[in-house]
């Protein structure tokens, strides 16, 4: 993953296709989640939405433009985990306390 991203941030034309295929494929994902659920906030977890803020702004990018006007309140609540790679183990840790 971190070649792919680096590539992409060195403009190799087959990085770059990927990449903005995969911000418009989550950012239609996304998308229909805000027309269905109306989150207050978006959180990202895992390596990528850790050590690539370019792409959650890409895909934020291009969410905004699936947006209608009422809708784009979400993108100021779309952030990274602050907890790092330890998301898994601390939701699996919260299924057993509930």
């Amino acid at each position: 993953t971190k070649d792919v991203f680096d590539k992409w941030r060195n403009g190799e034309e087959a990085a770059c296709r990927t990449i903005e295929e995969t911000a418009m494929g989550l950012a239609s994902v996304l998308h229909g989640m805000v027309c269905l659920l109306d989150p207050k906030t978006i959180v990202f977890g895992g390596s990528v939405s850790n050590y690539t803020p370019d792409f959650i702004e890409l895909v934020k990018e291009e969410l905004a433009e699936l947006l209608h006007h009422e809708q784009k309140h979400i993108l100021e609540n779309i952030k990274a985990s602050t907890i790092k790679g330890d998301n898994g183990i601390i939701g699996a840790g919260l299924l057993v306390v509930e």
